[in-house]
């Protein structure tokens, strides 16, 4: 299960964590922030890149289920 906290900001499960970390590996201002017991948040600090994010996080999330 995923949480979207924001538009640039999403807590991913261990499941799909490998797949949105791949599909991220190029973009800058990635941050992965694990929380104990609830995923993973990976977070976008450069706005200019929140449709690029947006759009890889669902086909990593779409893959991993």
């Amino acid at each position: 299960m995923c949480t979207e906290e924001s538009k640039d900001a999403i807590v991913v499960c261990d499941v799909a964590i490998q797949d949105v970390r791949d599909a991220l590996v190029n973009l800058p201002g990635i941050n992965f922030i694990h929380l104990e017991g609830q995923g993973t948040r990976v977070m976008n600090t450069a706005p200019e890149y929140t449709d690029m994010f947006r759009e890889n996080v669902r086909s990593a999330i779409n893959r991993a289920d």
